[in-house]
């Protein structure tokens, strides 16, 4: 039905949107992908013609900052510490492009670097440095089994046993095993991540590139402390996900800043942006599958580790899927999975 739109170039997707007053967003976005912020000074950045307001971790004392689908650990901007690059440090809201991309440059951030676990084996080392501290957190939509209490780089764990695997093992005629390694993979699409937001008075309007806008709506509603039915995301046409786009992304960026500036705001990413800030997991798996002599399928057994980066995101849910569909659709005598959700 919406074929005739999009052929002619009359589709309006959210990046070829204006509301009245509205201001142009950009993000300042960490170099480094581990290090404390030492000091931050916006001064500048807002003695600039056309600036209207720029959003720093200042702005957001005395609130709960944190927000994320299954673990609240994700602050709206950088709060001490950045966790990795592209991690947004400050955002500007501005006139127009142009002055927004140049107040970003006047915003002066000292640093010093920390320790770097970039791969699931550093971050499992026993001298790892801890990307997470703080206590874990439940988000809005966790629904799974979460301990409290700090597991190293580890944020969640998922496991199944059934039956005796080591007995099995020792017993079978055929056994294959081996490594296998999934690198993180962005999902692209031809819409980068985009959001509109209008915060003036008691309600909230989004309009944003996302694939699970009721999701969205439910957790800007508890970040914010406004009521549900006081909050309305509004997705056109979405120029592709693929999972990219899912939960919650920008919108809480865009929904500060726009707050703080009293108009509405438009941040729209660059590709590399994006690319730099979502992504499919990357995993580690070791497995091993026992047979008889016949080749009927006995037991496996799934030693699986998943990179979900510095936040939790979707990452515990990611894990507990896949330990599900580890075993695949067959039947087994015994089964042992053990799959972790690895911060790096």
């Amino acid at each position: 039905a919406d074929a005739d739109d999009k052929l002619r170039g009359e589709a309006e997707y959210v990046g070829d949107m204006r509301v009245p007053g509205m201001l142009h967003g950009k993000v300042l976005r960490s170099p480094l992908p581990h290090a404390r912020i030492t000091s931050l000074d916006p001064s500048a950045a807002e003695a600039l013609d056309g600036v209207v307001a720029v959003l720093t971790g200042a702005d957001l004392a005395g609130t709960d900052p944190y927000w994320g689908h299954a673990i609240k650990d994700r602050p709206i901007v950088a709060i001490d510490k950045v966790r990795h690059v592209g991690e947004p440090v400050a955002a500007v809201a501005a006139v127009d492009e142009a002055t927004a991309e140049a107040a970003l440059a006047l915003i002066e951030v000292e640093n010093e670097e920390l320790p770097v676990a970039g791969t699931i084996e550093e971050a499992l080392a026993t001298d790892a440095p801890l990307i997470q501290e703080k206590q874990i957190r439940p988000g809005l939509f966790h629904g799974l089994a979460l301990d409290e209490e700090r597991d190293g780089n580890v944020c969640y764990r998922y496991a199944i046993d059934h039956g005796d695997v080591d007995a099995i093992f020792d017993s079978a005629d055929i056994v294959v095993e081996g490594d296998y390694e999934f690198p993180g993979v962005y999902q692209y699409s031809m819409e980068t991540h985009t959001v509109i937001a209008d915060a003036r008075g008691a309600d909230i309007t989004v309009w944003a590139t996302c694939q699970h806008p009721f999701l969205v709506r439910a957790e800007i509603s508890a970040l914010f402390d406004v009521p549900l039915s006081r909050v309305r995301v509004i997705v056109p046409y979405l120029g592709g996900g693929f999972g990219s786009k899912s939960y919650t992304k920008m919108e809480p960026v865009t929904v500060a800043l726009a707050r703080k500036a009293g108009h509405p705001v438009r941040i729209q990413n660059r590709v590399d942006e994006s690319m730099a800030t979502t992504r499919r997991h990357g995993a580690r798996f070791h497995m091993r599958t026992a047979a008889d002599a016949g080749g009927r399928l006995l037991a496996r057994e799934v030693d699986v580790d998943f990179d979900t980066g510095a936040y939790a995101d979707n990452g515990p849910r990611v894990v507990a899927t896949g330990g599900d569909a580890a075993p695949g659709p067959y039947r087994w005598e015994a089964v042992r999975v053990r799959a972790a959700c690895v911060h790096t």
